[in-house]
């Protein structure tokens, strides 16, 4: 038998598989940082490789003029968007944790014998 034929005994509490997107709202608000860190690390190498490098390659003489301004600016660009990712993200978090809780208000013993 292979373990993705195998069924849980009827005493094992069934389980239904994640959807990342409704349990984490806020994940893809990392989705620039993830780019824009992979195409600084990118830069990082070239700007190294481009000192090892032949010095008449156009690349080379880019990276040697300008790639210390080309870092810094992606630098910043990266540290912008964690920052705004992570508030981003912070911020559905609470609204999330505030709409259940407004739920388990409503749906709680006390707020049904108040009502009535």
């Amino acid at each position: 038998m292979t373990e993705s034929s195998h069924n849980p005994p009827p005493d094992e509490p069934q389980t239904d598989p994640v959807d990342l997107d409704q349990t984490d709202p806020g994940r893809h608000y990392f989705l620039p940082v993830t780019v824009s860190g992979f195409v600084f690390c990118v830069t990082l190498l070239m700007w190294c490789v481009a000192s090892i490098g032949d010095p008449a390659a156009p690349l080379n003489q880019l990276m040697n003029r300008h790639g210390a301004t080309i870092i810094f600016i992606e630098t910043g660009i990266v540290a912008f968007l964690c920052v705004l990712a992570m508030t981003l993200d912070r911020r559905a978090t609470l609204k999330k944790q505030r709409e259940l809780a407004d739920q388990r208000k409503l749906n709680s013993p006390t707020a049904t014998s108040k009502a009535e």
